[in-house]
C-alpha cells in the first residue's frame, strides 16, 4: 500500500494541471466577446468596451463534463444574468481532445441570447473560440 502513495500523489498532481486555467480567444478578432477564462472554480466572460477588453460577467461555476467519447471530453454549462436592460442566457460548450498526440485543438462555442426588457427584438449571438496556447 505504501508503494502506491507516490503514484497516487503524481496522479493527483497531473489531474490538477489538467484543470488549470483555460483561456479561450475568439476566432473573430472583432467578435463581441473576445475572451473566456475558465479555471477550477469560476468562469469569466470578457467583452469589448470603448476599444478595450474588460471583464464583464463572472460566475462561480464551471462547465461540467458531459462524457468522454471518441477520444474527446465534452463540457457544458448554461448560466443566466439579468439586469434592468435584459435577461441573458449563456451556453458554454467546449471539447478537449485526449492524448498528447491527437493534434486536435481544443475549441469552445458560446451561444448568448439577449431578451431585452424594452421593445428591442431578442438577439442571439454565436461565437467560436480556440484555446490559447501557453508560451
Amino acid at each position: 500500500m505504501k508503494k502506491n502513495i507516490p503514484i497516487l500523489i503524481i496522479a493527483l498532481l497531473f489531474a490538477c494541471t489538467l484543470q488549470a486555467q483555460k483561456t479561450f480567444i475568439n476566432r473573430d478578432p472583432k467578435g463581441y466577446f473576445p475572451k473566456i477564462m475558465i479555471n477550477n472554480v469560476n468562469t469569466k466572460l470578457f467583452h469589448r468596451m470603448n476599444g478595450s477588453v474588460k471583464l464583464w460577467l463572472y460566475w462561480n461555476e464551471v462547465p461540467k463534463s458531459t462524457g468522454y467519447m471518441d477520444g474527446r471530453t465534452h463540457y457544458k454549462m448554461t448560466v443566466y444574468n439579468s439586469d434592468a436592460i435584459a435577461n441573458r442566457t449563456f451556453e458554454f460548450d467546449y471539447t478537449i481532445y485526449g492524448g498528447s498526440f491527437s493534434g486536435k485543438p481544443t475549441y469552445c462555442t458560446l451561444i448568448a441570447t439577449f431578451v431585452y426588457k424594452d421593445k428591442r427584438p431578442t438577439k442571439k449571438v454565436t461565437e467560436y473560440f480556440d484555446l490559447q496556447k501557453n508560451p
